[in-house]
């Protein structure tokens, strides 16, 4: 759970490129940040706004798509409450789950 909550507080620092691994990647690619805003959009903590496998396929196989952003997830007990359900980004996983 430590990943996840790193992950959140990276994504609303708009800096999500800090938990890619640099043996991966030197300049993280949109793909891999999408990958990232997909994650967290399945473990939001308001389970009527996960998305549904569909859209996560959509989502996937699609370059031109908006991707919604993420509200604050689930596990974000730990997290400052100011943080939570805060989106500011520029331009994963639990027993939660996408729906």
């Amino acid at each position: 759970m430590y990943f996840l909550v790193q992950a959140w507080k990276r994504w609303v620092e708009g800096k999500p490129e800090i938990i890619i691994d640099l043996f991966l990647v030197e300049n993280p690619s949109n793909e891999i940040i999408k990958l990232i805003q997909i994650g967290l959009l399945c473990i939001q903590e308001n389970a009527g706004k996960r998305p549904t496998m569909s859209s996560v396929i959509v989502w996937l196989g699609s370059e031109t798509i908006t991707i919604p952003l993420p509200n604050g997830p689930a596990f974000s007990g730990s997290m400052p409450q100011s943080e939570k359900g805060t989106t500011s980004i520029s331009n994963v996983f639990t027993e939660l789950s996408c729906r």
